[in-house]
């Protein structure tokens, strides 16, 4: 079962790696149709879960409890994802001012009805003072004689649906709205959300040996994190977009960035054993070893939480909070790579520290590729 596990993994992050490549030459529906949402990709995410489940219930009596619920809760994304595909509903709907609407066009292109009708009153842009930047895009709804609001991160509910702000017509006279109707696969996601900071945070507290390490990385977070908040908020950085202008936003980038940092000291120590290596130190290739070790889950850890924050903010701003999006992608597979050395102890290859140490190497190419080669690519991060 485990080699059948791992074969399977290895098929999905190929699949995602050639994915954002057949997006780039033959277009975002190409890669949807073909891949992303194709019955065999699929079917590999759900025998995925399966296995890993077989495989929780097979160490059940000898996993820690912080590490049964992380990987529990990755399965329990993957089931809110496929709860998601199965029952949700999405599309956009166009209204032009003084108009009443209770269609919209569903992703599959066909019109759709929804249970009330939403009368647009007017749009507006709001700009940064003496500019013509946009700050925020406004739509004044009315909705069963009710008045609301709805912009950029700031969404509407109403009977189980939600409305984003997605777009708007040139004369300032319509809008277009993402519509998303998702009562049940959202919840069990945000549900697993929670359970996988609770793994982590549960971890931290409770692996006594690593927590000099765990305390440092965690410091790491908050510096970069001042860093970014000041950077992005300040009023010297400069005007940002209006999807931007969230304060999810330094969370997001500082976790990931704080992860990435964390992968790229792996890199360093790494190269430095297989140095240490040719000279003959045992002990200092020990001593390397030993830090890897206490690093890479820290690492990994903060690089979840970075997708998952981002994925709450995408969920919060447009109605979805997973979009294929290359840079998406590519931090999955990240995290994905990065997640195997973590398994060391269950794979006969990775025991070598040789080995060990020239895939850390190996695998940074990956963050590598998450940072600079998808914007190559463009997608929603292209900015």
């Amino acid at each position: 079962m485990k080699a059948v596990l791992f074969f399977i993994y290895t098929i999905i992050i190929l699949a995602l790696a050639i994915a954002t490549a057949l997006e780039q030459s033959q277009g975002t529906a190409f890669a949807l149709e073909n891949i992303y949402h194709s019955w065999w990709f699929a079917l590999l995410w759900a025998l995925l879960a399966t296995l890993a489940v077989a495989a929780l219930l097979a160490k059940r009596r000898t996993m820690k409890l912080p590490l049964t619920m992380m990987h529990a809760s990755l399965i329990a994304i993957l089931l809110g994802a496929a709860v998601s595909w199965a029952t949700s509903e999405s599309g956009m709907m166009h209204i032009r001012q003084g108009e009443t609407t209770g269609y919209y066009l569903r992703n599959d292109r066909q019109m759709d009805e929804t249970p009330f009708k939403v009368r647009l009153d007017s749009f507006c842009i709001d700009y940064y003072r003496n500019t013509n930047e946009p700050r925020d895009f406004r739509s004044h709804i009315s909705v069963e004689g009710k008045k609301a609001t709805i912009s950029m991160n700031n969404i509407y509910k109403h009977n189980g649906y939600r409305l984003y702000q997605a777009s708007f017509d040139d004369d300032l006279k319509g809008t277009v709205l993402s519509i998303r109707y998702d009562p049940w696969g959202t919840p069990l996601t945000y549900a697993a959300y929670g359970l996988l900071a609770c793994s982590i945070l549960l971890w931290w507290l409770t692996t006594r040996k690593k927590h000099k390490a765990s305390a440092a990385c965690i410091a790491m977070f908050f510096v970069v994190y001042a860093i970014t908040h000041y950077t992005y908020f300040n009023k010297h950085s400069g005007h940002l977009l209006p999807v931007l202008n969230t304060p999810i936003l330094p969370i997001h980038v500082s976790l990931i960035i704080t992860a990435y940092i964390l992968l790229a000291t792996c890199l360093l120590l790494s190269a430095a054993f297989l140095v240490k290596r040719k000279a003959g130190n045992s002990r200092k290739r020990n001593q390397i070893t030993i830090l890897v070790n206490h690093l890479l889950p820290n690492a990994m850890f903060l690089l979840m939480l970075g997708i998952f924050v981002g994925a709450i903010w995408a969920n919060l701003s447009w109605g979805s909070y997973w979009g294929w999006d290359p840079k998406e992608v590519w931090a999955l597979i990240t995290m994905m790579v990065y997640a195997i050395p973590l398994h060391r102890h269950s794979l006969t290859w990775l025991r070598r520290d040789a080995i060990y140490h020239a895939y850390m190497i190996l695998a940074f190419l990956c963050v590598m590729m998450t940072y600079y080669g998808v914007d190559l690519l463009g997608g929603m991060h292209s900015y």
